[in-house]
């Protein structure tokens, strides 16, 4: 009686576990909202690099990324049906812009897809195929705060940004 009654423990034990759902599962409606880049991490690689050497050379990684910090505001905007915008502004997007020989959008629509619980999938508006764009690191399980690595051809064209949610939407 007591070897059955040890089984039907074992057994049910075994099942609630294998039944269990994965955390790390990526949900993509936890992702909808407005969020703000942050690139400091992606400079800071930069400057750490072996090939930046001698004062200058870090003197402009340095101004690179004062300039970005107080001249580019960036935001990343995820909806529901999968769609979002990309949004550049601020005092270095429009000395850009003005010295450009083209005028560059500041918005850019996007469609978006996750797969295989962190791939991020990204088109342009037009664009007929996704594109491979970034693996998602979740901080938290609300994802009020994100990492996005960029992966490239090489280690020199990996880079990764955070990403803060400074609105939920709805």
């Amino acid at each position: 009686m007591m070897n059955n009654l040890y089984l039907v423990v074992c057994l049910s034990f075994l099942v609630t576990v294998s039944c269990k759902t994965d955390s790390n599962t990526f949900d993509t409606d936890k992702l909808k909202g407005k969020y703000k880049v942050d690139l400091m991490p992606t400079f800071d690689e930069i400057a750490k690099e072996d090939e930046i050497e001698g004062f200058w050379g870090k003197m402009a990684v340095g101004l690179t990324k004062l300039a970005t910090a107080s001249g580019a505001d960036i935001e990343m905007t995820f909806y529901d049906n999968n769609k979002g915008l990309l949004k550049f502004d601020g005092f270095l997007i429009n000395l850009l812009n003005a010295t450009s020989d083209k005028s560059n959008n500041k918005i850019t629509e996007f469609s978006y897809k996750v797969e295989q619980d962190s791939i991020l999938y990204m088109k342009k508006q037009g664009e007929p195929d996704y594109k491979k764009w970034a693996i998602i690191h979740t901080y938290s399980e609300h994802y009020d705060y994100l990492k996005f690595i960029v992966v490239g051809e090489s280690k020199k064209d990996t880079f990764y940004f955070d990403l803060a949610k400074v609105d939920a939407g709805q």
